[in-house]
């Protein structure tokens, strides 16, 4: 068929797919290929399946992708791999073996229960201002017509197993008999089971702690009762638990490990003696070498502090001044 510059001519020859480019654009014929002849005769038969440059072709309306014209016959499309069935695969969290045999192991790890649905953590306020926490902990204690007998309470959050109202409540203060007010409000409701609920059980476990008459000394806590002396070396070896909570597999665990601390039966106070007996020049120089920098603990509340500098000017005559402004001696406030 004849026709102008701007025609576009198109004819079904046997042989390969042959394209024919013109001024304004080409066709594509689709001609029998080794693929064609293998599934026999393609359902769209001989006719010009699309028209423009640089594209694949088609898929034909309700059938499958043509095969594209080349010397290779077309291979059949590979099915994917059934996934196993449910039934089939290992259960989350462990790991199917060829062989072997199956070994009870022990942890140190305490899964936490809790028989509530919800903990509800408050926010209590001091005023006036209450700086020592044991007072703070017997005015809260005393108002457990409202808290309930059940509380955990660190210095400033309350938690408690029921919800309550925000409420204005009074105490006195047992040291100069002045009237406090005590002021609750809820600040969350915590899920058991929740990573916010891990200082909750911190307290907790710190009052449990304390009924087993164990002493906090920094994080870990530990039983003077149970020392064990070393005369010959003057140490004090003190047992003791390093007890933290923490998310693993499965939720909240309470991990326990046994710990010792080492403890110089020597005070200070022997120690610059000692220091004295045997140099008297240089007593001061030789003091800061052993002393500064070292952790020194005080027996009475069994805290621990670091000796910074040693103040040679003063005595344990001289005086401070207390928070409530009062001037005091050394020796009458350790007294």
């Amino acid at each position: 068929r004849g026709g102008g510059a701007g025609d576009r001519k198109a004819a079904a020859l046997p042989g390969p797919v042959q394209q024919k480019e013109e001024d304004e654009g080409a066709a594509l014929t689709a001609l029998p290929t080794p693929c064609a002849r293998a599934h026999r005769s393609p359902p769209w038969g001989r006719r010009i399946l699309w028209k423009g440059r640089g594209a694949a072709l088609p898929t034909p309306p309700g059938g499958a992708a043509p095969c594209p014209p080349s010397p290779q016959p077309c291979l059949a499309p590979v099915p994917a791999p059934e996934s196993p069935s449910a039934a089939a695969r290992p259960a989350q969290g462990t790991k199917a073996v060829a062989k072997g045999a199956a070994v009870p192991v022990g942890l140190n790890f305490v899964k936490i229960h809790c028989q509530n649905k919800a903990v509800y953590q408050y926010h209590v306020t001091f005023s006036p201002e209450v700086e020592c926490k044991a007072a703070r902990f017997a005015m809260v204690k005393e108002q457990h017509a409202v808290t309930g007998d059940v509380m955990a309470f660190d210095g400033s959050i309350l938690f408690l197993p029921i919800q309550i109202p925000k409420v204005s409540l009074k105490a006195q203060r047992n040291s100069d008999g002045q009237e406090i007010t005590i002021s609750i409000q809820m600040t969350k409701i915590l899920e058991p089971s929740s990573d916010l609920c891990i200082p909750f059980y911190n307290v907790v476990f710190r009052r449990v702690m304390k009924l087993l008459n164990m002493s906090l000394v920094g994080r870990n806590f530990f039983e003077p009762a149970q020392a064990t002396t070393l005369q010959k070396y003057s140490l004090h070896i003190w047992p003791g638990y390093a007890v933290s909570i923490g998310r693993k597999d499965g939720g909240l665990f309470l991990m326990v490990d046994a710990i010792h601390k080492i403890i110089r039966s020597e005070s200070v106070l022997s120690v610059m003696q000692t220091i004295h007996s045997q140099s008297q020049r240089t007593f001061q120089d030789e003091c800061i070498k052993q002393l500064v920098g070292n952790v020194v603990m005080t027996r009475y509340n069994n805290r621990t502090y670091r000796v910074d500098d040693i103040d040679w000017d003063k005595t344990p005559k001289d005086t401070f001044i207390l928070a409530s402004g009062q001037e005091i001696t050394f020796v009458d406030y350790y007294r």
